[in-house]
């Protein structure tokens, strides 16, 4: 917590300016770091969805699977480094039941 509430907030103020990805991580950043809000700028994580759509799970599992070596099971899990941020005990823990 020290590097979140001391450390973070001195380097993101000695940037020329900030993205985020979310009003309220530019929220964030304005209270916190208290950076002027002409610094940061949100800019949406998005996927074309030309080329990222819902498709056949079997021909996914064949093609992409064979060729980075992934077989079932698996679990894809995406967090942001600090604990407890997405619960990743109660996540993980309940896996098995």
């Amino acid at each position: 917590m020290f590097y979140i509430t001391r450390v973070l907030p001195f380097l993101i103020r000695r940037l020329e300016h900030v993205v985020a990805v979310i009003e309220s991580s530019k929220r964030d950043i304005l209270e916190y770091a208290h950076v002027l809000e002409d610094r940061v700028t949100v800019i949406p994580l998005a996927a074309d969805p030309n080329l990222y759509m819902p498709r056949d799970k079997v021909h996914a599992l064949t093609s992409i699977g064979s060729q980075y070596g992934i077989t079932q099971p698996y679990v894809l899990f995406i967090s942001r480094i600090e604990h407890p941020g997405k619960n990743h005990v109660r996540s993980f823990g309940s896996l098995g039941k």
